[in-house]
């Protein structure tokens, strides 16, 4: 897994949005250990994005 934080409250940078693109374009595989999230599951972090993404 590769990790890289991105400070939504600043514009992304052209090599962040080379990267976001290029991992738009593989194939969404989860993970042996941790398997994919149902909806209802991912319905749970709605509340965090959206608390972030406050001004």
């Amino acid at each position: 897994m590769i990790q890289r934080e991105i400070d939504i409250k600043k514009p992304l940078t052209q090599k962040q949005k080379d990267m976001l693109k290029a991992l738009e374009e593989r194939p969404l595989t989860p993970d042996e250990t941790c398997r994919e999230l149902t909806a209802e599951e991912l319905a749970c972090f709605r509340p965090c994005v959206d608390f972030l993404r406050k001004p």
